[in-house]
């Protein structure tokens, strides 16, 4: 029987134990078995493998774009909202020669 406590602290729940071991197995599989099937393609027929390869770059790099447009992203949101940033200060400094105050 598996209990389900609400997160506190950021932590996550893992409901299932099962995704414990699913995980790191998946994570040493996918690459074993896509290896093995560029292998096995190869040895079909040369070009097979070979077209495989080339479609597993061009995926590869498309994933690697794709994370290194969202990590860049994150740290233009996380720097907009720094309060070290210098937008911040040019309004406090409107508002001051305006006359408001907080």
């Amino acid at each position: 029987m598996v209990s389900i406590r609400p997160p506190c602290n950021n932590q996550t729940i893992d409901a299932n134990p099962i995704m414990k071991i699913a995980k790191p197995l998946l994570l040493v599989s996918t690459p074993i078995g896509t290896i093995w099937g560029v292998v096995v393609a190869w040895q079909m027929k040369p070009w097979l493998g070979i077209l495989m390869a080339i479609l597993l770059t061009v995926i590869s790099i498309f994933i690697g774009y794709t994370v290194h447009v969202i990590r860049r992203e994150q740290q233009q949101s996380s720097q907009s909202r720094n309060p070290s940033s210098p937008i911040p200060k040019i309004i406090q400094q409107n508002h001051e020669q305006n006359g408001f105050h907080e």
